[in-house]
């Protein structure tokens, strides 16, 4: 029972360190050496967890989708108009591309590395069943359409992206966040009901 433990721990660093170094340095320029320097273990520690590259950035990607998952389950169990939840999912989004390094990671090695999935098909297709069921609801105004709000939403979520990626640690999760909203309340007159 210790040893699992401890090897479940040493697992855990490993995966820690090797999203910390993808999400700084992408898949191309990240090597195990930086990943097991990173963790503060040694080659054959990481090399008895994870035979390779590939198999450490599978592990970091299950942990981003899933950390993902967790935020969709958690903004949509609230009972809110159909189109709060999408920007507040929006909104929940950009805040775990700033603050947490599996998520980081995901969209990085999503956008390089060969064979990784795009992170946005983890959340998109919510995104779409959110304007999908707003407009079944009445919420959207014509001629907004699901397509053109699930656009917009991914527009959104891509721009706090690109900002955190460029800005660097200048940029404050809040500050975005506030961004977000401001873009929302500019928008949310032209494509919803204000008294659905």
């Amino acid at each position: 029972m210790v040893k699992q433990e401890r090897a479940m721990r040493t697992r855990n660093v490993l995966v820690r360190a090797a999203a910390l170094q993808f999400a700084r340095n992408g898949y191309e320029g990240t090597s195990l050496v930086q990943i097991k320097q990173e963790a503060g273990l040694s080659m054959g520690a990481l090399t008895f967890h994870f035979k390779t590259k590939a198999e450490l950035a599978d592990t970091v990607e299950a942990r981003g989708k899933f950390v993902v998952e967790c935020a969709l389950e958690r903004v949509t169990e609230v009972s809110a108009p159909w189109l709060d939840l999408l920007t507040e999912l929006t909104v929940e989004l950009s805040r775990l591309l700033e603050k947490n390094v599996f998520v980081q990671s995901t969209a990085r090695l999503g956008r390089e590395r060969p064979g990784s999935p795009d992170w946005s098909t983890f959340w998109l297709p919510e995104i779409r069943r959110l304007a999908e069921l707003a407009h079944e609801g009445g919420e959207l105004l014509s001629p907004a359409a699901p397509g053109d709000v699930t656009a917009l939403a991914r527009l959104l979520v891509a721009g706090a992206e690109t900002r955190i990626r460029d800005d660097g640690p200048a940029a404050s999760s809040e500050a975005i966040t506030e961004e977000l909203t401001r873009v929302w309340r500019l928008v949310r007159p032209r494509i919803s009901d204000p008294d659905q």
